[in-house]
């Protein structure tokens, strides 16, 4: 999709159209590569995002950077498109199952999975668990995908919004980085 194509219309505003895990079952289709997005938090307050170089103002006071994961998903609780942030202990999980006989994949997933969380603040724990077959996407259900920003330009976005240089790593190779974003195309 062109960036020119992006129809704001479609992916609205608001928290509708991110992916929140609540406690208990949290049932979802993968959809697209994941995008990491580095932040930077002290004291549970969010700062902002990290440059990943010398330039970041937050890594030059000894403030680590947290790491997360965006991809696309498909929400089953309604079956609507958002976009989604994951931690480690869930891409680790998914890894695992990337890398086994019976659910291996590279990008996506061709199954729903079922992703448990339990537990509050650090204490919280997450289980992945991947359906017993695998799930055919609806002809409608691809349209949507095959229109659908690249995850790492979604982030490089976010982060020109919030005023950061910072370079993004897709887990895909093959997403070309475009220049012509604004702030005005991110969706939310």
């Amino acid at each position: 999709m062109k960036i020119s194509d992006f129809d704001e219309n479609k992916y609205g505003g608001g928290k509708s159209d991110f992916f929140e895990l609540i406690d208990g079952d949290n049932k979802v289709r993968i959809v697209s590569e994941f995008a990491e997005r580095y932040s930077h938090f002290e004291n549970n307050k969010y700062l902002g995002s990290c440059a990943q170089n010398e330039n970041c103002e937050f890594c030059n006071r000894g403030v680590k950077p947290s790491i997360k994961f965006l991809c696309h998903v498909i929400d089953r609780s309604d079956n609507s498109f958002k976009l989604a942030q994951f931690g480690a202990m869930i891409l680790k999980q998914l890894r695992q199952f990337s890398l086994d006989s019976q659910y291996g994949f590279d990008i996506v997933p061709k199954w729903d999975c079922n992703i448990k969380k339990s537990g509050k603040g650090l204490e919280t724990q997450y289980v992945v668990l991947p359906d017993r077959g695998d799930t055919a996407l609806t002809a409608e259900e691809q349209k949507v995908i095959s229109e659908l920003k690249a995850p790492v330009l979604v982030v490089d976005a976010m982060n020109k919004k919030k005023g950061s240089n910072e370079s993004v790593k897709s887990t895909n190779s093959n997403v070309e980085e475009v220049k012509e974003i604004t702030v005005d195309d991110i969706p939310f």
